[in-house]
């Protein structure tokens, strides 16, 4: 995949990731002194398969996996290992791209909650790549939603939506990490498309922190009409 990440053509990318299969492999680390020759080479053979993948020294997974297991288990794993690609994406030194994101793709087996199974990695090289891309699948998670509940009298439908849809998250994300800073919509919007499991819509960021203003939250900085250059802040308690 490297040539492809070294384009110097306008390119863009969407990958899958299966972190459960990547959690997997990671699993045999508990083989490697297995009584069992042919377990230990199936060990081997996976974890160094997996070291390469991830471009890490084998000891760093082993300690990684190690400390996951410590802190939240396979889950913790997984993520570790999905904002590692998330970050490896917009890498100078491998490949040409700016901005990544990863989106949870859902699965909904009939059961009361979807689960993730697996992410799409995405990464562009223009703003507006990283904005479509947000635009398509925060649509998708909102028709997915309208789909489970249409015809039906479930009374919690945008609360749902708002919570799958990192509203709140979004809201906690801009007051912590925009805090004793001066920052636009723009700066608001590339943040937290990329560094976030938010999957608002591009408009919705505006209008969020617009209510934050008007909640108290922000405060503009400047006068005149609201514009992209337009610069707010924390407000102060």
């Amino acid at each position: 995949m490297l040539p492809i990440f070294k384009r110097k053509a306008t390119t863009e990318v969407l990958i899958t990731l299966q972190t459960g299969g990547i959690a997997t492999k990671a699993g045999w680390f508990a083989k490697e002194n297995s009584s069992k020759p042919g377990e230990r080479e199936t060990a081997r053979k996976l974890t160094n398969h997996l070291a390469a993948a991830l471009d890490l020294p084998t000891d760093k997974l082993r300690d990684g996996w190690q400390e996951s297991l410590q802190h939240g288990g396979t889950d913790a794993f997984e993520e570790r290992v999905r904002r590692w690609y998330v970050r490896r994406m917009k890498n100078s030194t491998r490949t040409r791209f700016k901005l990544s994101k990863s989106f949870p793709v859902l699965y909904q087996p009939g059961a009361q909650q979807s689960s993730i199974c697996f992410h799409l990695m995405f990464a562009t090289q223009n703003p507006k790549g990283l904005y479509e891309m947000n635009n398509a699948m925060a649509k998708a998670l909102e028709d997915l939603y309208s789909e489970l509940y249409s015809g039906t009298l479930f009374p919690d439908f945008a609360e749902q939506r708002d919570q799958q849809t990192g509203r709140a998250l979004a809201r906690r994300e801009i007051l912590r990490e925009f805090a004793g800073k001066s920052f636009t919509v723009e700066d608001v919007k590339q943040h937290c498309m990329q560094e976030t499991d938010c999957v608002l819509k591009e408009g919705d960021y505006r209008n969020l922190v617009l209510e934050m203003r008007r909640n108290g939250e922000l405060e503009r900085i400047g006068s005149g009409p609201i514009a992209r250059d337009t610069k707010f802040k924390v407000a102060s308690v």
